[in-house]
């Protein structure tokens, strides 16, 4: 709207001066001195072209072209033609960029700090919330990740450190011993299963590790469960069988997160498991506290990230119950000992997926519903943006209006030189000397013949005609060539008319 309004007033006031010079232009083209000097010959229908070339586009366009380009009043009739065609493009002088800027809600935060904790402790039986995010884990297809709260859908964080839960599942060779009926398959003295000998069998078996000295003395990683799993079939003459050992520990994460138009982008650029167990004092209970963090956690100073060891010891017997058990399937009679181990059978085929849905479960419990031990701090908060529109300047357009007007001035002084010059005087466009000048006898008498026929006033137009002061002062149209007379289409094409 403002581009609009500026064009226009740049429009009008070019207009006015250019409007007033092509007006003028044809004082001077009709002036008996400028034809002797250029050696021109004026038509009485130049007026009627002059008056609608200092009023219109088309007929600044028809000036041109009766001009061929070559006279003065033609720099007026272009400017015209520029001016009009600008006014259609003129928005193309600004463009209107969306830019993201900072936004601030003077009642809420916009963008405050994700889920996340330094500090995780139960007591000797879980909380519901955490054997929700067990179940969910072993048994979900897909896990949704956390979304933090932005309230403009587009959002960056720093980056954040926060407790949460890793793990790993190895392959395990698989000894087999077969007899004519049955075979069995191991990954320990402890984990064997029997399968028929046969088409469309298959056994299974998960077993939780607690002979591993790893798991009364934690060592460096505070694991949460260590279990062993052996499955095999046969179907079809061809068998099959693999074993792993998975391990679930408690860890650091450390998160980049970004929000773009509602969309979450989310990685982990960076995991740490080494704790070390520390004794139980007046300030705490006994810890697993994770030491040596690397700087790239972006951990804050004297900060403290520790788990119990009641939890640990807690969780670990809750996953223990879940990890132990069989199934069974017979030719189409399946059988099994929970629907923990059926899940966990059903991931066999892809065992790091499942792995993964269960660790992401378990770190959301911990980062949701964990403590913080300065949960007022904001040293994690994020900032919201939104899109504001700039205005983007296009300097070459902008060109233009400034160059339309250095044009017009010249034209203005171009045109006062020009009337001095050829001894016209300054009336422009006002119609009160056309009442006030003699009309040569020939001229009338022609018009009164041919005035009232068809076409007669455009075989009028063609005339020749020239203005002249005459000895008693008097502005005197006179008559100069027959509409057929050669010289009337006589032109300098080459000479620049002024």
């Amino acid at each position: 709207m403002v581009v609009i309004a500026l064009v226009t007033v740049a429009r009008v006031g070019v207009g006015n001066v250019v409007e007033a010079c092509i007006a003028q232009g044809a004082w001077i083209w009709v002036a008996k001195t400028h034809q002797r000097r250029t050696n021109t010959v004026a038509r009485l229908e130049d007026f009627k072209l002059f008056d609608e070339a200092s009023r219109g586009f088309l007929g600044s366009a028809a000036l041109i072209w009766r001009m061929k380009g070559l006279h003065l009043s033609c720099i007026g009739a272009a400017i015209i033609l520029f001016t009009h065609g600008f006014e259609t493009f003129s928005q193309q002088m600004v463009d209107y960029v969306p830019k993201p800027v900072v936004f601030k809600n003077e009642t809420e935060r916009s963008a405050p700090a994700n889920f996340r904790s330094d500090y995780w402790d139960n007591d000797l039986t879980l909380q519901l919330s955490t054997k929700a995010a067990i179940y969910t884990g072993i048994i979900a297809d897909e896990i949704p990740v956390l979304l933090p709260t932005c309230s403009t859908g587009n959002c960056s964080w720093p980056i954040f450190p926060s407790l949460a839960v890793c793990g790993e599942c190895t392959p395990k060779n698989v000894l087999i011993e077969c007899s004519d009926e049955i075979c069995v398959y191991n990954v320990s003295s402890n984990t064997s299963i029997k399968v028929l000998r046969g088409d469309d069998n298959e056994a299974f078996k998960v077993r939780p590790i607690t002979e591993r000295p790893s798991l009364r003395e934690q060592g460096t990683t505070a694991y949460l469960s260590i279990f062993e799993l052996v499955g095999a079939s046969e179907h079809k003459s061809k068998t099959d069988s693999k074993g792993f050992e998975c391990a679930l520990w408690v860890c650091m994460k450390a998160y980049d997160t970004s929000m773009n138009d509602g969309h979450l982008s989310q990685r982990i650029i960076s995991v740490w498991n080494e704790t070390q167990l520390e004794k139980k004092t007046n300030a705490h209970l006994d810890e697993h506290v994770f030491i040596n963090v690397p700087n790239e956690m972006n951990t804050l100073e004297h900060s403290r990230y520790t788990i119990s060891a009641r939890a640990v010891e807690t969780i670990r017997r809750f996953m223990d119950n879940l990890t132990n058990g069989w199934y069974q399937d017979n030719g189409g009679r399946v059988n099994f000992s929970s629907d923990w181990i059926e899940a966990i059978h059903d991931g066999l085929p892809a065992m790091s997926e499942w792995m993964d849905q269960l660790t992401l479960s378990l770190s959301n419990e911990f980062r949701r519903h964990g403590k913080l031990r300065d949960s007022f701090s904001t040293s994690y908060e994020g900032s919201a943006t939104k899109l504001a529109n700039f205005v983007k300047v296009k300097w070459l357009w902008m060109l233009y209006p400034p160059l339309c007007l250095i044009v017009s001035l010249y034209y203005l002084f171009a045109t006062i030189s020009a009337s001095v010059r050829d001894d016209v005087a300054i009336w422009k466009g006002d119609s009160m000397p056309m009442l006030f000048s003699c009309i040569h006898p020939d001229i009338l008498h022609l018009g009164s013949g041919m005035i009232d026929t068809h076409k007669g006033l455009d075989e009028l137009g063609r005339h020749g005609i020239a203005l002249a002061k005459s000895e008693s002062g008097a502005w005197v149209f006179e008559p100069t060539v027959e509409p057929d007379d050669h010289r009337g289409r006589l032109r300098r094409v080459f000479r620049w008319r002024d």
